[in-house]
């Protein structure tokens, strides 16, 4: 599933790599991601910006968007949506 539904022809960022873990094993890791914007684009502007705002000012690096996976940590894809 390459394109987001209802985001009016726009496609998930996609990527994969592997990582070193702290054992020193290769993992396979992936992120599928598109922000807010793609498909919520039809909503309130306010309203849109202000949840992406909410977002980007919580602790940590967060994707004002949805997303799974990761290319920085091998969790093994669990519990690794934002």
């Amino acid at each position: 599933m390459a394109f987001v539904p209802f985001g009016n022809g726009a496609k998930f960022e996609m990527a994969v790599d592997s990582l070193i873990t702290a054992s020193g094993y290769p993992v396979q890791v992936f992120e599928a991601k598109t922000p807010y914007t793609a498909y919520l684009g039809d909503l309130d502007k306010k309203l849109l910006n202000q949840k992406i705002q909410e977002v980007l000012d919580r602790p940590g690096d967060r994707y004002p968007g949805m997303m799974v996976g990761s290319l920085q940590v091998a969790n093994n894809n669990a519990g690794n949506w934002e």
